[in-house]
């Protein structure tokens, strides 16, 4: 009787679970969409992706040299000021200005002993035709330089040195480039006047037994006869490649020095000599090249 009685409520609950199960099969057949035997179900529409953004546009490359650097001109007088970074444009060359090397100035408002000297590194670009290199040079405010055609020279530095110290970035150079004079060749003969050599030195800073500096010849550099009493300028005559010069002049006495156009060399003035009739004749002259 007991067992009769567990067998029916357990087919009760089997009857139960499957009328469930029934059920819910049904609900999901009603829910899920009937495809009719023989149809192709159409594909998705295609996804359309937007058009490609255009590529970043590329800045244009930055000027030669850092930190907002620039290339810079010559003024009419061949004066450029420039600072770390920068290149300046010279005929058939490139210089740039590398950096500072040294500062041993003496500071505005002490008394030294020394004036001391700024010196800056160039980097020099020959661009001429049949020859390109590259030269690097040291010029400083006591030693003046001479490449390409020009005798170069740093003639002024801001700011004035104090006791704080002062940024490579905010220095500022006026270099000064003064082209060398045409070279002609001198007369190779003259019946009344001067003639002589010009020769320059010192030609290294440091001169040494085993490395010897001989002076060499001044070329291209203006010689000037003033006359002896008024001063007046009377004759010139350019230095040719070997140093050699030949000034016709009318009788009468005479001083020689170099052009006041020429920074350097700087001409040890000559004389006074005197120019008879007929009568040529000679002094050599010796220019400091200002090198040191």
């Amino acid at each position: 009787m007991w067992y009769n009685e567990q067998m029916k409520q357990i087919y009760i609950l089997f009857g139960f679970i499957a009328l469930i199960v029934v059920v819910g099969a049904g609900f999901l057949f009603v829910q899920k969409p009937q495809i009719p035997v023989g149809t192709v179900t159409p594909p998705p529409p295609a996804t359309i992706l937007p058009a490609p953004l255009p590529p970043p546009e590329i800045p244009p490359a930055p000027p030669i040299g850092n930190g907002g650097a620039t290339r810079v001109i010559l003024d009419a007088n061949g004066y450029v000021t420039a600072k770390i970074g920068d290149t300046i444009e010279v005929k058939d060359m490139l210089v740039h200005v590398d950096r500072l090397v040294s500062d041993s100035r003496c500071p505005s408002g002490v008394q030294c002993i020394w004036a001391g000297e700024v010196k800056i590194g160039l980097t020099v670009e020959y661009l001429g035709a049949t020859k390109k290199s590259t030269q690097y040079l040291e010029l400083s405010t006591l030693s003046p330089l001479s490449f390409g055609d020009y005798d170069v020279h740093l003639d002024n530095v801001r700011p004035e040195k104090t006791g704080t110290l002062t940024s490579d970035a905010d220095y500022r150079f006026t270099i000064g480039f003064i082209a060398h004079p045409a070279v002609t060749p001198a007369p190779t003969s003259i019946t009344q006047g001067i003639t002589g050599k010009l020769t320059v030195g010192p030609t290294c800073p440091v001169m040494r037994a085993d490395q010897p500096c001989p002076d060499k010849p001044g070329v291209g550099v203006t010689i000037v006869a003033h006359d002896e009493k008024t001063g007046k300028v009377v004759a010139e005559a350019v230095t040719d490649a070997n140093g050699d010069y030949a000034m016709p002049l009318p009788v009468g006495t005479y001083m020689l020095t170099g052009s006041e156009k020429q920074v350097y060399p700087r001409v040890t003035p000559g004389g006074p000599v005197g120019v008879m009739k007929n009568v040529v004749g000679t002094v050599n002259l010796t220019g400091d090249s200002g090198i040191r």
